[in-house]
């Protein structure tokens, strides 16, 4: 598998997607859980800052979780941490490329469906 990107140029809109989650659970108002999960390779390049949207989903009591690919951009799982990560059960997975991401991915589900989630804040070491 091949641990770049097949594009050179891209754009990643978190902020945008974050406020995008926050406003499809308006539409779903009897669910137990609010958890949006953002995964990527990069820091946000469009659009605000996701750091901004953090407000609304704070407020709405929605939990955003993380899976950073580190290999693209130094210090990516702590720009995660600081401008993504909301909510007090929230956590970030970090992989070192694109080959780790599948199984990644399997892990995230299954933290974010078990009930030990609500103590989980960094599974970075996972």
């Amino acid at each position: 598998m091949n641990d770049r990107r097949r594009w050179n140029i891209y754009a990643t809109a978190i902020g945008q997607a974050m406020e995008a989650g926050r406003q499809s659970f308006s539409m779903v108002a009897d669910c137990e859980k609010h958890v949006i999960d953002i995964s990527g390779d990069g820091i946000s390049n469009e659009g605000f800052e996701p750091g901004m949207a953090r407000f609304g989903l704070e407020a709405d009591g929605i939990t955003v979780n993380a899976l950073v690919i580190e290999d693209t951009e130094p210090g990516l799982a702590d720009y995660y941490r600081r401008e993504v990560l909301t909510g007090p059960s929230a956590f970030l997975i970090s992989v070192p490329n694109f080959d780790a991401y599948p199984e990644a991915i399997r892990r995230k589900l299954i933290l974010e469906l078990s009930a030990q989630t609500a103590l989980l804040h960094d599974e970075s070491s996972l």
